[in-house]
């Protein structure tokens, strides 16, 4: 039988069971839910203000409509500050609620009366992973008060992970979740369902590489890049990824924005009812700021479809150049400087699908990302070859009889 902590409130449901945490204990950080929750209340209430002076304050006839049209490009805005709205208030007061019931597992994040749920069916549920701790630039927060705090990530079959107990201590996080794992069993025996077993596991760093990054040691079939071996080091070239490949979406995106804009700032300049002074600077101020945001995703995806890099070991020493849209950039470290070489995410998703890039890791320092977007099989060859080359494969795995296999050129 699993020991909860006297502070998580137990209640018996006709056919389940609910758990509710106390309020999270944060000290000092629950000023930045109050700067979440104020940040989100001035977005929103800026956002709606001009959404309605846009509906009626340009005038009537087809301008009016035209202004309504504009007025819609405040939703996300709106919606962006609801969402800083309700992390403050999660932050400042409120609290999450775990429950198993109707052979389903629920997450509940609970601001007074107002409650917010998502789900997950038991028979689904494979792995309960107890994270410790928060990470910054890919490394764990060991010290502050950022390094107590855990959660719970739910994985099942044919769904996303769900997150569970948020910014709790880790100790009750990590007791939470052996309860859980041992109701879910009691479930679905009750149910005489037969379920695999949920497996508790915990999220630790082994040595200096980061669980998930798998070596590649052979060339991704259609590679274009250029490897090139010899006796003071390797070298490897990569060309150009093209507009449709390499800006992943973002170039065609700013294509159909600037379109849309062009035809919108067409229409409303020859209808001719900007002949006020004041409600046409009033139109070019705002129509400016949602050019400057196309113009920003057609150069960018530019960028990123027309950038090269060479990366070199030579000798003790990793060379990196970059050259792009906007001209070239040159890097260089020692070996005894680096910690890592690998593949890893860059915080930007396409369609809930994480963006890849070459990550370099200092010993101390920021991490540097290179080739965002790239082929993920590409990433992970290249990072193997680096790797190899400079010695961090054999710093950070293991001893092992078994010979390493060769990298394909």
């Amino acid at each position: 039988m699993t020991t909860l902590p006297d502070a998580v409130e137990v209640v018996d449901l006709p056919d389940g069971v609910r758990y509710r945490l106390p309020r999270r204990d944060l000290g000092g950080l629950r000023y930045l839910g109050c700067f979440s929750l104020g940040l989100g209340l001035f977005v929103t209430g800026f956002a709606v203000t001009w959404a309605v002076g846009m509906g009626g304050g340009l005038g009537g006839g087809a301008l009016h409509w035209i202004g309504l049209l504009v007025a819609l490009f405040a939703v996300p805005f709106v919606l962006a500050g609801l969402a800083m709205i309700g992390l403050g208030l999660a932050v400042v007061v409120g609290r999450s609620e775990v429950e198993i019931s109707g052979g389903r597992l629920w997450a509940i994040e609970r601001v007074g009366l107002l409650r917010v749920c998502w789900r997950r069916p038991i028979e689904r549920v494979r792995k309960l992973v107890v994270g410790f701790g928060v990470t910054e630039n890919d490394r764990p927060v060991t010290s502050g008060p950022l390094a107590d705090l855990a959660a719970i990530k739910v994985e099942s079959e044919g769904a996303g992970p769900l997150l569970l107990a948020v910014g709790y201590r880790r100790e009750l996080v990590a007791a939470l979740a052996a309860e859980l794992a041992r109701r879910c069993h009691l479930a679905a025996e009750a149910s005489m369902e037969v379920a695999p077993r949920i497996e508790v596991t915990e999220e630790k760093w082994q040595g200096r590489v980061k669980p998930g990054f798998e070596e590649r040691t052979d060339r991704p079939a259609g590679s274009t890049i250029t490897l090139d071996e010899s006796a003071t080091g390797v070298t490897l070239e990569v060309p150009r990824a093209g507009l449709r490949q390499g800006s992943k979406g973002l170039f065609p995106f700013g294509v159909v924005w600037c379109g849309f804009m062009a035809l919108l700032t067409g229409f409303i300049v020859f209808s001719g009812g900007l002949g006020d002074p004041e409600g046409f600077w009033i139109f070019v101020a705002v129509i400016s700021l949602f050019w400057l945001v196309g113009i920003g995703m057609l150069l960018a995806g530019i960028n990123m479809g027309r950038r090269r890099a060479v990366l070199a070991v030579v000798g003790n020493q990793l060379l990196v150049l970059q050259t792009g849209l906007l001209g070239g950039q040159r890097r260089e470290w020692p070996r005894d400087q680096l910690a890592d070489v690998r593949s890893g995410p860059t915080g930007m998703e396409v369609n809930d699908v994480p963006i890849l890039e070459l990550q370099i890791i200092p010993r101390e320092g920021k991490k540097v990302g290179l080739l965002g977007g790239r082929d993920e099989a590409e990433l992970a060859w290249m990072a193997t070859v680096l790797r190899r080359a400079l010695g961090i494969n054999a710093e950070c795995k293991m001893q092992n009889a078994e010979p390493e296999p060769p990298i394909q050129k």
